[in-house]
């Protein structure tokens, strides 16, 4: 129903955009509100962000359509007898780019406002920027795996613009941290060195430029160096190309 929404009309600039958008779901419902988000997609057409859940009568809504940020395109009259086209869902901690237009979105993620009264509603917040954004935003989506028995290698997706490099820090439990090293501009993996095998530690990580500017946290991601082997596996190329593997076993 385009008469119930709320709709700012935006351009990315180097200024972070932050909405907190309400979703479209609760269009029917008297909360006040945003329900989307416009910026131009090309010379005739824009992008639309909107927040969908499966609430309401939007339970028979397709599967893409659910529980994120949807992004439509089309006309800028798609009121008078225009449609929109599905174009992606953005979910928490993923980035949209359109480099033509110099656009950066980061989904951020759900949160619970209140009106002050007893009513609340769910939002989903968005950051909008460009590739001159002067805020730094966090590593996302940081994940850690043990690939050896001393090593945990970590990695991240890395949206931040103009960062100096990422400062990584590591935990025994997830809440005493402590500095492990930093990694350069641009970087998207660091490798945590002289571990014991079976050692569980937490990591997270944040950009940063010049001595005291950083960004929030990323997520915390923890990993385990797997288990020493004691059976050591060679494989021998004979003369007529057989293989041959020899095992040996630790005393």
């Amino acid at each position: 129903d385009p008469v119930s929404y709320d709709i700012d009309t935006i351009s990315p600039s180097s200024t972070e955009q932050q909405f907190d958008l309400i979703p479209v779901d609760e269009e029917d419902v008297l909360w006040p509100g945003l329900r989307a988000v416009k910026t131009a997609r090309d010379g005739s057409s824009n992008y639309y962000l909107s927040y969908r859940q499966r609430t309401g009568h939007y339970n028979e809504v397709p599967t893409p359509y659910i529980s994120g940020v949807n992004i439509h395109w089309g006309s800028s009259s798609f009121y008078n007898g225009y449609t929109t086209n599905f174009y992606r869902m953005l979910e928490a901690g993923q980035v949209f780019e359109d480099t033509g237009q110099d656009l950066v979105v980061w989904g951020v993620g759900p949160a619970l406002v209140d009106d002050g009264q007893g009513n609340s509603t769910n939002v989903f917040t968005i950051k909008v920027c460009n590739s001159t954004c002067a805020t730094l935003w966090p590593a996302l989506n940081l994940t850690a795996a043990g690939a050896f028995p001393d090593t945990i290698q970590l990695s991240w997706q890395d949206y931040t613009f103009n960062e100096d490099g990422f400062a990584v820090e590591y935990s025994p439990d997830g809440s005493s941290w402590s500095p492990l090293g930093t990694a350069p501009a641009d970087a998207t993996t660091f490798s945590h060195f002289g571990l014991s095998a079976g050692s569980t530690f937490y990591y997270r990580v944040r950009s940063f430029r010049g001595a005291s500017e950083t960004s929030d946290w990323s997520n915390v991601a923890s990993a385990t160096t797997p288990a020493v082997s004691d059976t050591i596996g060679l494989y021998i190329a004979t003369s007529d190309d057989d293989v041959i593997e020899v095992t040996s076993s630790g005393s």
